[in-house]
């Protein structure tokens, strides 16, 4: 204390000192500073009391606030004072001013103790230094200080935060090893833990372990099990532990009903759901904004979008205010059902209502507006984004990109790429590619290539997405050299090819017929140690089988199966398909056979295959039965299984049985194409085509009848034929 002061003190308390006795001036002042001493530790006292209050009650910029004015003066703070001020720091996440505070202690002669590092250490957690955490951890246990309960509470809590389940699972070991029993909030933080994991299975044994143990779950540990549960489907234990829950006189909160209404919602249990709302208002629990968009967003996913918009009616006739999220998901719920006329009425309804839509909301109208192809309005919503600070960032125009490319507007696509640089936005690696696969997609690999070299001049390495995409455009172009090429500048630039490469490579030099070289490329996959699958298998196989080499399809096939791979529909498909063409009908029927006691269904390209194998054989008995087989399994034939069968019984001349199946067609209204004129023409000659016309003018009422309003181009071709 300085010397001012005493004097100071000493002036002020000189009309107390009595006028008959006078002591010496040195006695006055070892009795001013007795009492200043006296002073100012009841001010410290009173100053500790307030902290601790505000501390309490986890005001800490409160607290911080008035340790500065409190303390600013002769009041000096004591080990408790410091203690405040340091697990304040931590609190709102400022730890480093918390060491700083722990430098301040030391200093003062004040050894750290369980309290401080425990502090220390959830204010590093909870700014995720979680290694920093560990290590003080390590720290405080080899200057002999025992951690407790808390401290291990709040280092597992940073773990399972941190994505670290492991470690945060042995540290629950090492804490119960060390002797330290886990209180109620230890429990709950690992069952929670475990649960936001996926450990829902442990989770559980955690739960009943702390019930042998005899701590009690709270609400927070049932709604933490009762969550986890739900989450993953497992709704019968999840309705165990909530009966456990009202057993044992714990009451649900909105929490809880909540996490139940979302494991029935993700099991599409509405009518369940229902009661659960209606148990809610019976206990007297309102439903929150959570509860109502748990339901608003799964009713949009499942398309109830009108009893999604009636949820909303009740949320805002229940006083609970709809949310950025309540106004997103009816508004995406709208866009995918194509209803964007009312999605921009809720758009603006949620501008009205004071929500700032955020840069999702204006996504989901994009979309839905890229689908209609109204471009114009879609201009025009990005411009508006700006406006409402929801600038357009690459992911919108990769968006946009996509929708465009879907819909077949490669050129708009590319024009995205000028518009990015309007709105001084980036494009990444996304962007390029799905412009460079729309274009590949309709051939047009040169122009593929130039956005290729304007991705590399803006510092954008092609990587394996971008070649496997080319080199797949380019096989189906049947450029197989230039893919090849592609191939070698992906192994120079250290991109390894993988299954989706080969297969693309090799399914293209099968089309070709360039069958050595589809081998060589399948030997050079596996020796690169990229295994076959089914895909490749198929194509090879297809390539052999057109090119009539059985004994190497049987080969394939012996291999395939030896490395477990069972031939698919399109395999036997392929083989049927070869055999037939090969006139090798005994055996196609033979395969197909086999393919269904394998319990691999047929589906419409096998039976179309079979049927035209058929009367390739003059089997049109056993075509009519293929035909009755897959009308049976709700395979409806297509024009090209009634072409199949029209130019058959043109071919065995059974007019009777060719108009029969023609009527048949028109009934159905599958439309004739041009296809089944040249059937037909090509099909008859001469008074062959006279007889057949002479059936049609015969039944021309009746059939005129059976197709109206659809095109008769080959009933034309029929009577011009005349």
């Amino acid at each position: 204390m300085g010397r001012g002061a005493i004097h100071r003190s000493l002036s002020r308390s000189s009309s107390a000192v009595s006028v008959s006795v006078k002591p010496s001036l040195l006695q006055v002042e070892e009795k001013v500073v007795k009492d200043f001493r006296k002073s100012e530790s009841s001010q410290r006292t009173d100053h500790n009391r307030l902290l601790a209050n505000l501390v309490r009650s986890k005001n800490y910029e409160d607290a911080i606030g008035a340790y500065k004015r409190l303390f600013r003066n002769e009041v000096v703070p004591d080990f408790c004072t410091l203690n405040y001020l340091l697990s304040c720091y931590c609190g709102v996440n400022c730890s480093g001013y918390g060491f700083g505070v722990l430098g301040t202690m030391l200093k003062a002669g004040y050894q750290a103790d369980v309290v401080v590092y425990g502090s220390l250490i959830n204010g590093l957690c909870h700014a995720g230094r979680w290694k920093e955490a560990e290590c003080l951890f390590r720290r405080m246990r080899s200057e002999g200080v025992v951690p407790n309960v808390v401290i291990y509470s709040g280092l597992i809590r940073g773990l399972f935060r941190a994505g670290r389940l492991e470690d945060a699972k042995s540290t629950f070991s090492e804490m119960k090893e060390s002797g330290i029993l886990p209180d109620v909030v230890a429990y709950s933080l690992v069952i929670h833990g475990m649960c936001r994991g996926g450990e829902c299975e442990e989770a559980k044994g955690v739960f009943y372990e702390m019930k042998r143990k005899g701590v009690r779950p709270n609400l927070v540990t049932y709604n933490s099990m009762i969550d986890g549960l739900c989450g993953a489907g497992r709704l019968n234990e999840a309705e165990e532990v909530f009966h456990d829950m009202i057993v044992n006189r714990v009451q649900p909160d909105a929490i809880t009903y909540n996490s139940i209404m979302h494991g029935l919602l993700i099991g599409h249990k509405l009518e369940e759901v229902r009661v659960i709302l209606g148990e809610m208002k019976e206990n007297g629990i309102a439903p929150t904004v959570i509860t109502f968009n748990t339901l608003i967003h799964h009713l949009c996913q499942a398309g109830e979008l009108e009893e999604a918009k009636g949820t909303f009616c009740v949320m805002s006739s229940s006083r609970v205010v709809p949310d950025l999220v309540t106004y997103n998901s009816i508004i995406d719920g709208l866009c995918n059902n194509g209803n964007v006329k009312e999605a921009k009425g809720m758009f603006c309804k949620m501008i009205i209502n004071g929500v700032v839509p955020d840069i999702f909301t204006y996504h989901s109208i994009i979309h839905c507006l890229c689908i209609g192809s109204r471009w114009e309005e879609v201009r025009d919503l990005l411009i508006d984004m700006r406006r409402t600070g929801n600038s357009p960032n690459v992911v919108t125009f990769n968006l946009l990109i996509r929708d465009l490319r879907l819909a077949g507007e490669i050129e708009e696509a590319k024009g995205v790429l000028n518009l990015m640089k309007y709105h001084g936005v980036i494009p990444d690696r996304v962007t390029y590619n799905s412009i460079i696969d729309g274009l590949c997609n309709v051939g047009k690999c040169k122009e593929a290539d130039i956005i290729i070299q304007e991705m590399k001049n803006n510092g954008i390495n092609p990587d394996l997405v971008t070649y496997n995409t080319v080199i797949h455009g380019l096989c189906n172009s049947g450029k197989w050299k230039e893919a090849r090429a592609v191939l070698n500048e992906m192994n120079k630039n250290g991109i390894s090819p993988d299954l989706m490469t080969y297969n693309s490579l090799i399914h293209g030099l099968c089309q070709v017929s360039e069958l050595e070289k589809a081998e060589d490329v399948f030997c050079e996959m596996q020796s690169n140690g990229v295994h076959p699958n089914l895909i490749t298998y198929s194509s090879i196989i297809d390539g052999f089988c057109n090119a009539g080499q059985w004994e190497k399809v049987k080969d394939m096939i012996s291999e395939m199966q030896i490395n477990g791979i069972s031939p698919d529909v399109i395999t036997y498909t392929s083989i049927i398909r070869g055999l037939s063409e090969a006139g090798k009908f005994e055996e196609a029927e033979y395969i197909f056979s086999v393919m269904k006691s394998d319990a691999i269904s047929p589906d419409l390209f096998t039976y179309n295959t079979m049927i035209h194998g058929l009367f390739q054989n003059g089997n049109w008995e056993g075509a009519e039965r293929i035909v009755c087989e897959m009308k049976s399994i709700g395979i409806s034939p297509t024009v090209v299984t009634y072409n199949t069968l029209i130019q058959g019984f043109c071919s065995i001349f059974n007019w009777e049985k060719a108009k029969g199946v023609f009527k048949e067609m028109m009934k159905l209204g599958i439309t004739p194409d041009a296809t089944t004129s040249d059937v037909l023409v090509n099909a008859l000659k001469g008074s062959e085509v006279n007889q057949l016309v002479a059936f049609m003018i015969k039944n021309g009422e009746e059939l005129e009848a059976a197709t109206e309003d659809t095109d008769m181009v080959s009933y034309g071709v029929w009577t011009t034929a005349v």
